[in-house]
């Protein structure tokens, strides 16, 4: 507690305690007497509280470092469901469709056991590749994304579109997605092992390597795709990409 007195009236304040003074001197900023043991109560008791914060709070770091495999164990199997669920819920958007890995291009393995959880069956064809209306994937999100805007302008609310649970109705989208970007197909012989695309410019040889590609890689994470029936490819141990100029597909294609 601090009382702010002229220097005339000090005698008010007796036994008071000086704290500060004004420039000028002619205001003394005083402690007065009978305030002191309480002010100092209340620095010991803040002390001593504070002193109690920081004992709490070392004892749960302590026992957070003591936990700190099975926090980091709970963390990866948290970031394994997340990864899950973004993966289910992007190939909802998508409208993806299951790829199925074959393996009959490689010696041995024409026969694989039937079990209904893996996604490795018997080659029945001549086809290691066989995929049938795929779509470039970021493309396809680019389209998906233009068609829930202009639906949006159009409509004005979701319920003109929606069926009343904010779902949009799939006449529209599917109208949409066939329209932009073209799908696609793939079908290589087992045996083979080069492939050479020819073409005139912008006939679409970049962008169906790249989708190619990505396929591939999205399978190998666990990600459906943007195509029809149950796209088959092998798993590949690598993937290269060499590309001469530096294209932008999405900027190329709705640029013109």
């Amino acid at each position: 507690m601090c009382v702010g007195i002229r220097a005339s009236h000090r005698y008010l304040l007796p036994g008071g305690v000086v704290l500060n003074v004004s420039n000028s001197g002619a205001t003394y900023f005083m402690e007065p007497k009978d305030a002191i043991d309480l002010n100092n109560l209340e620095v010991r008791l803040s002390s001593s509280e504070k002193a109690e914060e920081s004992a709490i709070l070392s004892m749960l770091a302590s026992e957070i470092a003591n936990s700190e495999s099975g926090i980091n164990h709970l963390l990866d199997k948290i970031l394994e469901v997340d990864l899950a669920f973004a993966r289910a819920a992007y190939a909802r958007w998508m409208n993806g469709v299951c790829p199925i890995f074959s393996l009959g291009n490689f010696e041995g393995c024409d026969s694989v056991e039937e079990d209904d959880d893996t996604l490795v069956t018997r080659e029945d064809d001549d086809l290691t590749v066989n995929i049938v209306d795929i779509q470039h994937p970021l493309l396809r999100e680019s389209s998906l994304e233009n068609i829930s805007n202009n639906l949006t302008l159009r409509s004005g609310n979701a319920a003109e579109f929606g069926n009343g649970n904010g779902t949009i109705a799939s006449k529209y989208t599917s109208q949409g997605i066939s329209d932009f970007p073209v799908p696609v197909d793939f079908k290589i012989g087992r045996g083979t092992r080069v492939v050479v695309i020819s073409g005139p410019n912008t006939g679409g040889k970049t962008a169906s390597m790249k989708t190619l590609g990505l396929a591939s890689l999205m399978s190998k994470a666990g990600m459906h795709l943007p195509a029809k029936n149950n796209p088959k490819l092998p798993w590949f141990d690598l993937i290269l990409a060499d590309i001469g100029d530096h294209q932008v597909i999405s900027e190329l294609f709705y640029g013109q």
